[in-house]
C-alpha cells in the first residue's frame, strides 16, 4: 500500500483528497504546510506527495525546492495541486522536477489517474 502525504493550508481540501485517496487503498496523511511536512518525511518518508503551492510558512515552491535538492528526498516523486494555475511557476516547477501539475477542482478520477500512473513510472524506473 502506497503512502502519500497531502500538503495544503486548507483543511477541507486536504481532508477531501485523502478521503478520496484512503478509498483507493493509500495510506495517507495530511501536513498544513511545507514545514510541518519536511518533518514528517524525515520520519517517514512518502512515496508521492500531492502540494498545494501557495501555503503559510512554507510554501509550495519552497518545499519542492528543498526536497529536490536534498540527496535523501529528491526522488520521490510530487504533484502540484493548486487552484491558481500560473505559466510561469508551471515552468518553474517542471525545472525543479516535479512529476505532475493538477488543478483544484479537477475531477477526483482525474487527480487519482495522474498518482497511479506516476506511482508506475516510479517503480517501473520510468521516472
Amino acid at each position: 500500500m502506497s503512502y502519500i502525504l497531502v500538503i495544503d493550508d486548507n483543511k477541507l481540501v486536504s481532508t477531501c483528497v485523502a478521503l478520496e485517496l484512503k478509498g483507493e487503498n493509500f495510506r495517507v496523511k495530511t501536513a498544513e504546510n511545507g514545514k510541518v511536512a519536511l518533518s514528517m518525511i524525515q520520519i517517514c518518508t512518502p512515496d508521492l506527495i500531492i502540494c498545494d503551492v501557495r501555503m503559510p510558512v512554507m510554501d509550495g515552491i519552497s518545499f519542492v525546492r528543498t526536497v529536490k535538492s536534498s540527496d535523501n528526498l529528491r526522488d520521490i516523486p510530487i504533484i502540484i495541486y493548486t487552484s491558481l494555475p500560473d505559466d510561469r511557476e508551471k515552468k518553474l516547477f517542471e525545472n525543479l522536477g516535479v512529476s505532475n501539475y493538477q488543478f483544484k477542482g479537477c475531477e477526483s478520477q482525474l487527480l487519482i489517474r495522474s498518482i497511479k500512473q506516476t506511482l508506475n513510472n516510479k517503480y517501473s524506473g520510468n521516472e
